[in-house]
């Protein structure tokens, strides 16, 4: 405890000499360190002051560094002689004479570093799936050739497509055909095979916006026993509240990968009506959705999500959410 007030009475002495005019720092050859201390960085040169020490000695200077003045909250309280000292300028850099030790602190803003982006593999977006080029020329008859589209615009090669018909390098007008599971795509007169990216395929939907701390915040209005069937995804819809709810038959889907949430797209192949259903108090329903409500799934960690109101008119929507797994 001696050894800290003896610091602040030294760190207050060479305020009063050195704070209110920047010094630059003096080459004392030690190696300069960054620590951050609440959330904010400095610089610190004077190896031999331990982390601690440096920590309390930066909040004591925090209250020069935001507000100009010291305060006795700042400062261990029987050191009274060091509260409400005037500060005039306010300064960013303070040296500290320690002993035979020079400590120097510099509060900074860390520049953010530019992200290093590489050329990706080529690819193009088509039925809201990814094909990635092999380079592998396709020898066939043009003739028995039936054309499914055109690429039409372009993203840069360090970049996914997320847009169908979109290709990450420069081949707009490229037509393309469906090639058994992949698709060939007609490049200066020849036809090249893309295969199409079955690995991670929820890293090119959409990342969810949701933030799970929304979902199921009434206890007595529960989803329940969801469940993959193959053909379909089933789960219990129950109210065990004093109030009607009511839900429409529109449901989401998202694929979980890692920590994020990618939201599963809709096939066009089957659609959700605008009805608004509503059940009882003290009852439930099943439902269940066919699975090619969206497009094709693959194996991983999904999650369903209901929305639901306990108006009639849908305000103040709140979410339902239930997991699955696809083996």
């Amino acid at each position: 405890m001696r050894r800290r007030i003896l610091l602040i009475i030294v760190l207050a002495i060479s305020i009063l000499i050195t704070g209110c005019n920047r010094k630059e720092p003096v080459d004392n050859s030690q190696e300069e360190r960054v620590i951050t201390v609440d959330g904010q960085s400095y610089k610190i040169t004077g190896d031999e002051i331990s982390e601690q020490d440096v920590e309390e000695i930066i909040r004591t200077l925090s209250s020069f560094f935001d507000d100009n003045i010291i305060s006795k909250d700042g400062i261990n309280s029987n050191i009274d002689e060091l509260t409400q000292l005037d500060i005039k300028d306010r300064v960013n850099f303070y040296e500290i004479s320690l002993g035979d030790s020079i400590l120097q602190i510099e509060k900074f803003e860390p520049e953010e570093t530019e992200e290093i982006k590489f050329d990706r593999r080529p690819m193009v977006r088509v039925g809201d799936a990814i094909y990635l080029d092999t380079n592998n020329e396709i020898n066939t008859d043009n003739k028995n050739i039936e054309i499914e589209g055109t690429i039409t615009s372009r993203v840069p090669q360090s970049e996914i497509p997320v847009e169908n018909n979109q290709a990450n390098v420069d081949i707009i007008g490229s037509s393309y055909s469906k090639y058994g599971e992949d698709i060939i795509v007609n490049i200066n007169d020849k036809w090249y095979l893309f295969k199409k990216d079955l690995t991670h395929v929820e890293l090119y939907w959409e990342k969810s916006g949701l933030d799970p701390i929304f979902f199921n915040t009434e206890d007595t209005i529960q989803m329940l026993d969801v469940t993959y069937s193959g053909d379909y995804v089933s789960f219990l819809l129950k109210n065990n509240s004093e109030s009607i709810i009511y839900y429409g038959d529109s449901v989401s889907m998202e694929k979980r990968n890692k920590d994020d949430w990618y939201m599963v797209p809709f096939s066009g192949d089957i659609g959700f009506t605008s009805q608004l259903n509503f059940l009882d108090p003290g009852k439930n329903i099943k439902i269940q959705l066919p699975i090619n409500i969206w497009t094709k799934l693959y194996p991983g960690n999904y999650r369903i999500i209901q929305m639901y109101s306990f108006d009639s008119r849908s305000k103040e929507i709140r979410l339902l959410s239930g997991e699955f797994e696809i083996p």
